[in-house]
């Protein structure tokens, strides 16, 4: 690869790590706990028997309206907001990294078991920045993310040896 094209995907990366930073919740939170739970009797099926462990904001008008995860805890609600919170959720699916507001958020690893494991920036919920997804059929892609989807510069490395590296859409 030349030099430019190298410079080209290192100041994106470096972009792209500035905006994430810029955008992490500060802490300590006003009106937020340590929390380490287990989901029982959701009303989201995929979250009965997930645990979570990090930190949360605590409100206590339990009917309010949230965008990401939220539970009730001792008779609060409870939002996961914070540098890192771990999400076990029971069909082996996993979460450690940032959380705002509900949603996966800054820094942060997903490990799916049936598709692979992505390390990388999160924002709304969504990979969405600079990250690497290695997949469980050897193919690996690192690059740009915007909304879950491969989106922008990126370089991406076929369990056949093959390379491919550029602009995806």
């Amino acid at each position: 690869m030349k030099k430019k094209a190298k410079d080209i995907f290192f100041s994106t990366y470096l972009k792209c790590l500035k905006k994430q930073i810029k955008e992490r919740p500060k802490h300590p939170v006003k009106n937020s706990k340590l929390i380490a739970v287990e989901f029982k009797g959701s009303k989201f099926k995929h979250l009965n028997g997930a645990t979570f462990q990090g930190r949360c904001k605590i409100y206590k008008n339990i009917k309010k309206k949230v965008s990401g995860y939220s539970f009730v805890h001792n008779n609060e609600m409870c939002v996961p907001h914070s540098n890192i919170g771990v999400m076990n959720f029971s069909d082996g699916h996993t979460y450690n990294g940032g959380w705002k507001d509900g949603g996966f958020f800054g820094d942060g690893s997903y490990n799916n078991p049936e598709l692979g494991e992505y390390y990388g920036m999160w924002s709304n919920g969504m990979m969405n920045g600079w990250g690497e997804m290695k997949y469980n059929n050897g193919n690996m892609y690192k690059g740009e993310f915007k909304n879950s989807k491969w989106k922008g510069l990126g370089t991406l490395k076929t369990n056949k040896g093959k390379i491919y590296r550029g602009y995806f859409k």
